[in-house]
């Protein structure tokens, strides 16, 4: 399992530069609360699903075809899984994956509240 989970880590690191960092985001806080956290079969397979379905080349709604249809159709099941994992979701995952998008995008976004 602990090989799977490096696996996919690393599709997710390869996938970040295609996204751009909020889905990055997304991904990285399903990969943590599914590394982490004490889930049902149930919510384990949302997360599964939801980032293959970001990973995976292959889109249901091209995004080269549908443009802007074709990236919401991502941030729609990232947000809905989100929200069925909210819960889950630490402040220690949170500052993880901020660390690791800095890392990987060079630099912080800050948003005024």
């Amino acid at each position: 399992m602990e090989y799977d989970l490096k696996i996919l880590f690393g599709k997710i690191a390869a996938t970040a530069s295609r996204v751009g960092r909020p889905i990055a985001r997304q991904l990285l806080y399903l990969y943590f609360v599914l590394t982490g956290s004490d889930l049902t079969s149930s919510q384990k397979l949302w997360i599964g699903a939801a980032i293959a379905y970001i990973i995976v080349p292959n889109d249901f709604l091209p995004r080269r075809i549908f443009r802007i249809v074709g990236i919401t159709d991502d941030a729609l099941a990232l947000m809905y899984v989100i929200n069925k994992v909210r819960d889950s979701i630490t402040p220690e995952i949170i500052q993880k994956v901020d660390m690791l998008l800095d890392q990987w995008y060079g630099y912080k976004v800050e948003i005024i509240k």
